[in-house]
C-alpha cells in the first residue's frame, strides 16, 4: 500500500503542466570609459636660416628696430640667394629641431600605446562576449 502511494504521489508530480520559458536575446554595447587626453605638445620654437655670404660686409638686419637705430647687434651677413642650400641651422638651432623631433616621436609613441591598450581592452571584450554566448 505504501509502495502504491509512493507511484501516486510521484506520478501525480509529473502531471503538473510545466511552465513556457522564453528567451530574450538583446545585444548589449558596453558602457566604454572616457579616454584620457595625452597631454597636448609643446614644441620649442626653432629659428631657421638661410647660408649667409659671411665674407662680405655685414648689413643692417630687415627689422623694425634695426632700421630705425642701426646698431652692432642689428648687422648681419646678407643672405646668399644663390646657394642651393635653402634653410639651415646654426648648432643651438640643430639641437632645438632635435628636441622638437624626439618631443613628436614620443607624443605618437604615447598615442600609440593609448590605441593599443584601447584595442586590447575591445579585444577582451569580445573574447568574453564569445564566452557567454557558448
Amino acid at each position: 500500500m505504501r509502495y502504491l502511494l509512493i507511484v501516486f504521489l510521484v506520478s501525480s508530480c509529473s502531471w503538473v503542466p510545466t511552465k513556457e520559458t522564453i528567451t530574450v536575446e538583446k545585444i548589449v554595447y558596453p558602457e566604454l570609459p572616457p579616454v584620457p587626453h595625452v597631454a597636448p605638445l609643446e614644441l620649442i620654437p626653432c629659428i631657421p636660416d638661410r647660408p649667409r655670404v659671411w665674407w662680405e660686409p655685414k648689413v643692417v638686419k630687415n627689422t623694425t628696430e634695426c632700421k630705425a637705430i642701426p646698431s652692432e647687434n642689428c648687422m648681419e651677413y646678407r643672405i646668399d640667394v644663390n646657394s642651393n642650400i635653402v634653410v639651415g641651422y646654426d648648432k643651438d638651432n640643430q639641437n632645438c629641431v632635435a628636441l622638437n623631433r624626439e618631443k613628436i616621436r614620443y607624443q605618437l609613441k604615447k598615442y600609440q600605446d593609448r590605441l593599443d591598450e584601447i584595442n586590447e581592452q575591445r579585444r577582451q571584450w569580445i573574447v568574453r562576449n564569445e564566452q557567454t554566448r557558448k
